[in-house]
């Protein structure tokens, strides 16, 4: 982890995750140091967490690591990287989950980066459940089957961009961006 004034510190993962990457101060910037050719890296204005995921252990890395859409193009969740055979990934951090979901299904997509929901009714509700250690940095959302040229009304947020695209099942789906910081649980509803 570095930060624009040539801090840094180095964190290992050689027995387990680290429970936290707090320095240096205002980090906004991530370098993976793979054993391969590539090292992939990350740049911030500024990383707002320090939570780094500690999910699932494989039985052979510390790493979480899975193949799954959207890396190879088929249905295969909770598959492990055990072969070369098809792309994969691993996650570092997580984000807020959705609680008291009224009107919608579904949750966060990390390999989606947003927040993915179907309408069970014509207006959806939830909160986010944001704080100090899970904190939001921007919000998207991507409503399944919204199938209406009108544009969503969202209350409980003030920066919003929308728009509408066409699925692969040939339905309309609407893509919500909120720009939102927030450290504490954020109430939303959406209208259609």
């Amino acid at each position: 982890m570095l930060n624009q004034d040539g801090d840094y510190k180095v964190y290992d993962w050689l027995t387990a995750p680290p429970k936290n990457i707090g320095e240096p101060k205002n980090s906004n910037i991530q370098l993976i140091n793979y054993t391969g050719e590539y090292d992939p890296f990350t740049i911030g204005t500024k990383f707002e967490s320090t939570n780094v995921y500690g999910g699932e252990l494989t039985p052979y890395a510390v790493f979480c690591t899975w193949i799954h859409w959207p890396t190879a193009q088929m249905p295969s969740n909770g598959r492990y990287t055990s072969f070369p055979d098809r792309a994969a990934h691993s996650s570092f951090t997580h984000a807020p989950v959705l609680i008291n979901l009224q009107g919608t299904t579904g949750g966060y997509e990390p390999e989606q980066r947003g927040y993915i929901l179907r309408f069970t009714a014509r207006t959806l509700a939830f909160t986010i459940g944001a704080d100090s250690a899970l904190p939001v940095h921007n919000l998207c959302f991507v409503l399944k089957r919204w199938n209406s040229g009108q544009d969503a009304r969202v209350i409980g947020a003030d920066h919003i961009r929308q728009g509408t695209v066409r699925d692969t099942d040939c339905s309309y789906t609407k893509i919500i961006y909120i720009e939102k910081i927030a450290t504490e649980p954020l109430e939303l509803k959406i209208l259609k």
